[in-house]
């Protein structure tokens, strides 16, 4: 049962191992994506997964964003945008390899066109660098993204790095970078990447 203006919402993800998930909406469809990480089991790799949900709670459909990659790297730690202008969504993550020791993974930031429909259009871009072992504390550097005018995003991210005190302990050192104009105004194809800290 529900109460009056309640709105009892279908299982989004499967039975799978899903976790993680990121919302946007889309006014022109009255839909939103929802967009969150998912493996089949408890040793298989994170991958994205995108689904649409109607203002009713309706699932409508559910697409993988992202694959297991052949060097077994996990795609975790997703955000997700909507663009009125082009009605795309823009998907981020971070990804990095396997590793038994979290603090010891370099991770990059990765972006993903997708359509109304929930679907991947072209291919995944990397966003950061090819980056060092980050973070240096266990943990995964999540980034986020917002969409402006023009098709304009701006994709932000935790940096970790390492200052050495002469004669003393080590200490982490923590910056925000972004990488403004990312968006999907060229349908997928790359843009210019500036980083900042």
């Amino acid at each position: 049962d529900k109460g009056p203006g309640e709105v009892v919402f279908d299982r989004i993800a499967s039975a799978k191992d899903s976790s993680n998930p990121r919302v946007a909406y889309n006014p022109a469809r009255a839909e939103y994506l929802v967009v969150y990480q998912d493996r089949t089991n408890s040793t298989a790799r994170w991958i994205l997964e995108g689904t649409r949900v109607n203002t009713l709670g309706e699932v409508k459909a559910t697409y993988s964003i992202t694959k297991a990659t052949s060097t077994n790297e996990h795609c975790q730690a997703p955000d997700v945008a909507y663009d009125r202008a082009t009605g795309l969504y823009l998907v981020i993550w971070a990804q990095g390899p396997t590793s038994v020791h979290p603090s010891l993974a370099s991770h990059r930031i990765w972006a993903q066109c997708v359509d109304g429909d929930g679907k991947p259009l072209g291919d995944a871009r990397a966003v950061s660098g090819p980056g060092k072992s980050q973070p240096l504390i266990p943990g995964i550097p999540a980034p986020a993204v917002a969409v402006g005018f023009c098709s304009k995003a701006l994709i932000v991210w935790e940096d970790q790095s390492v200052g050495l005190n002469p004669g003393g302990p080590s200490t982490t050192i923590y910056s925000i970078l972004g990488a403004p104009g990312t968006g999907c105004g060229s349908c997928g194809e790359p843009n210019d990447v500036f980083l900042s800290d």
